[in-house]
């Protein structure tokens, strides 16, 4: 694992914490955001730490920050549990994330991301190349490719190089990986041992109301791929299948790159219509019908990915 050292960081922009520690907390809120802590789990600062690929010191700054919010408690043994009530939790990462300024190392990660989506930038990239490119410092351009590095999109190359990993930029790409995506999710959906997270559920369900609440001018392309994404991989958690969970977390990495031009292709109406998919699959697998579940679920995926629902066999 590489650690960035705390001491690379850039002054300290806001309430005493530094660039560094104010990206850990944004990601830490992500983690929380995203489903991947839940209500009243207890998550040790030594495994966040490496999850992220930092330092215990800048985590330990960030739950701080989190915990004075009333959005963590301290457990023993150094770890932390988020609070048990979703409303609070969301009313307290949205306070939380207002407050804490943008920094360079989310301005040049989206930046990144966004100039990978159109093929600005080349599959390998030396620091050399990016740096005047970006104009940061060679820290703060280190942690976004740690970061990128940790989320699988690019793999560290000899010498100062980085490679991008095989995304999902032509339509082979694109129509293999929905074939994955088909086979894997059914899968988990047909699994003996498979559970209803039901407060997780609930989380997803308000989630989806929100989106379809919301202005279509206004809706931010990242809240969306949040929402999206959360809702792929809470269906494949209930499997308890650790293999499924990586898989399915790639995927939704590889198609953060495409996520900007892939939202500004849907149409209203497509937002609506997956909204209305999603939550009709989260209502059968509540109702025990995880059979019906999983075709509703192929059906969705066939559509995105427009090719015939009929590929592959019935996994019941």
């Amino acid at each position: 694992m590489v650690t960035m050292p705390e001491a690379e960081d850039d002054a300290a922009p806001q309430a005493g914490l530094s660039a560094l520690q104010i990206e850990v907390a944004r990601r830490i809120l992500e983690r929380i955001r995203d489903g991947r802590w839940a209500p009243g789990e207890r998550f040790p600062e030594l495994a966040l730490a490496k999850a992220l690929d930092v330092s215990r010191t800048p985590v330990r700054r960030a739950l701080e920050l989190l915990e004075r919010e009333g959005l963590i408690a301290q457990s023993p043994g150094r770890s932390f549990r988020l609070v048990e009530d979703p409303a609070a939790i969301t009313a307290a990462a949205a306070r939380v994330e207002a407050r804490l300024p943008a920094s360079d190392t989310e301005r040049v990660y989206q930046m990144i991301i966004a100039d990978k989506a159109q093929g600005r930038i080349a599959q390998d990239v030396s620091e050399a190349e990016l740096l005047p490119r970006y104009g940061v410092s060679h820290g703060t351009l280190r942690r976004v490719l740690i970061r990128l590095s940790t989320e699988g999109l690019v793999t560290r190359q000899p010498g100062h190089g980085w490679r991008f990993v095989d995304s999902l930029d032509d339509d082979d790409a694109v129509t293999e990986s929905y074939a994955f995506r088909i086979a894997i999710e059914c899968q988990a959906l047909a699994q003996p041992r498979y559970r209803v997270d039901t407060a997780r559920f609930a989380e997803l369900r308000a989630a989806h109301l929100k989106v379809l609440a919301a202005d279509r001018e206004t809706l931010d392309e990242r809240e969306w791929f949040r929402v999206n994404a959360a809702f792929h991989e809470t269906i494949v958690a209930g499997a308890g299948n650790r293999f499924f969970d990586q898989a399915i977390a790639q995927q939704n990495n590889l198609r953060r790159i495409q996520e900007r031009d892939e939202f500004r292709r849907l149409t209203p109406d497509r937002v609506v219509q997956s909204c209305c998919e999603h939550l009709a699959i989260l209502q059968a697998i509540e109702a025990g019908n995880r059979r019906l579940a999983a075709a509703l679920l192929r059906h969705h995926l066939s559509q995105a990915a427009e090719f015939p629902e009929d590929e592959g066999e019935s996994l019941f």
